[in-house]
């Protein structure tokens, strides 16, 4: 089983995360069992701790992804503020639960529909 790496996170954050997530169900998708995941092992703290170049909810971010070297900006928002118009989305979505609790230059590597990408996180801002 490949080790979890604790996220940071508020004390709001978390709340309002595992009050979104509710109870799995044999339906669920692989960004809330991610998400769950990283919320049994996350670091919880006061907000005036939480570094400013840490993702959490509402956070405005810029991303590069690899192989194809793209940037590209998002807000990371619950399910029902998510808008592929507006670039936001949602903290269940496999990427927004991969960047939660995540800081500036950090990486995650994810699979999705087949193709393997590296993401790092350039830029966070409030």
């Amino acid at each position: 089983m490949q080790e979890i790496t604790p996220i940071i996170l508020t004390k709001e954050d978390f709340f309002a995360l595992k009050q979104c997530i509710g109870p799995l169900s044999s339906q669920e998708f692989e960004g809330q069992v991610a998400l769950v995941r990283a919320l049994n092992e996350a670091i919880v703290v006061e907000e005036t701790i939480l570094p400013c170049s840490c993702v959490r909810l509402g956070a405005a971010i810029k991303i590069r992804s690899w192989p194809d070297n793209r940037l590209t900006e998002l807000k990371i928002v619950l399910p029902g503020q998510a808008s592929s118009n507006e670039n936001k989305i949602s903290v269940l979505d496999p990427l927004g639960s991969a960047l939660i609790g995540l800081c500036k230059t950090e990486k995650i590597e994810l699979t999705a529909k087949g193709v393997k990408r590296l993401y790092e996180i350039i830029d966070v801002s409030y």
